[in-house]
């Protein structure tokens, strides 16, 4: 007896940015699917899948398991990147400051500039 196969269900690394004003989104892929040479359904169990499919900013491994009556194995494993997005602020003078200090608009964060 062999062990199962996933054949060409098993997805590659997926990346993807978070949604707008997020730092998670949720992903999908198509069906992972595994067979057995015996004829029976092999027993598959994922891991690594959160509830909803809601993925958070980072790198998650996948992993799904799929076991035959005969003890066999095999496993598909990706892996799931999520990247925020850049917001890109204005730099602001602020003017009751030396012309070194730049404010970030609506934060009070204010940088001080290293070049003279």
């Amino acid at each position: 007896m062999e062990r199962p196969s996933f054949g060409v269900t098993c997805p590659n690394d997926i990346k993807l940015y978070a949604d707008r004003a997020k730092n998670y989104t949720t992903v999908t892929w198509d069906s992972v699917n595994a067979t057995d040479n015996s004829g029976v359904a092999p027993n598959v169990v994922k891991y690594g899948v959160p509830f909803a499919n809601r993925f958070y900013q980072g790198r998650h491994e996948v992993i799904y398991n799929a076991s035959d009556e005969a003890g066999n194995y095999r496993i598909c494993k990706f892996h799931v990147t999520i990247e925020g997005k850049l917001k890109l602020v204005q730099l602001q003078k602020k003017p009751s400051e030396s012309s070194k200090n730049w404010q970030l608009p609506q934060s009070g964060l204010i940088i001080s500039s290293m070049i003279s």
